[in-house]
């Protein structure tokens, strides 16, 4: 059936054309479900990325730094230097500046100053070795050279870039926690 229309158009309600008009309804609904998606992916991209990095940070935060109850601890529980080698004064003052020396460096990732790592605690270098000048520089040398075979079969690895007079006041601090 159709029906006239001002301007000459021709209505037509039969069932191709009302089919005909569904399936590019569909298209369009299609479409913008398409155009929606992607959108979506697109947020996804950039929201992604900023989620992770939020748990990631999270995670690692919060709470009191474990480091700082190491150094709290370090330093109310340090134990008297050998006072008939070196003045008080001098010998606490050598044991600050050779622990802010390990601080610095790579050494907290193989020691530990109660517990072996990968290699000694300081407190029991501290407990095979006497302060003597002799000892000093020999563990200087290994400080600066490395080596294996004292403290097992992992080498210590050498710190050429390290001042010999930085690595000596690191020892005098090691040995200094017997």
């Amino acid at each position: 059936m159709n029906i006239m229309i001002e301007g000459g158009y021709r209505i037509s309600y039969s069932s191709l054309n009302i089919r005909h008009n569904n399936y590019f309804y569909l298209l369009q609904v299609k479409f913008e479900f398409r155009k929606l998606i992607n959108e979506l992916k697109m947020r996804m991209r950039f929201l992604a990325p900023l989620v992770l990095s939020a748990i990631f940070l999270a995670s690692c935060g919060g709470g009191k730094d474990s480091n700082s109850e190491k150094k709290e601890e370090a330093a109310s529980s340090e134990t008297p230097v050998d006072n008939s080698m070196v003045k008080a004064g001098a010998a606490e003052a050598a044991a600050s500046k050779g622990a802010a020396l390990i601080e610095q460096k790579d050494c907290k990732t193989c020691h530990k100053v109660d517990m072996k790592l990968v290699g000694p605690a300081y407190k029991d270098v501290a407990k095979k070795y006497e302060a003597t000048d002799a000892n000093i520089d020999m563990l200087v040398d290994k400080v600066i050279k490395g080596g294996s075979g004292n403290w097992g079969e992992v080498a210590m690895l050498p710190h050429a870039d390290l001042p010999k007079d930085d690595a000596k006041e690191m020892v005098k601090y090691i040995l200094s926690l017997r």
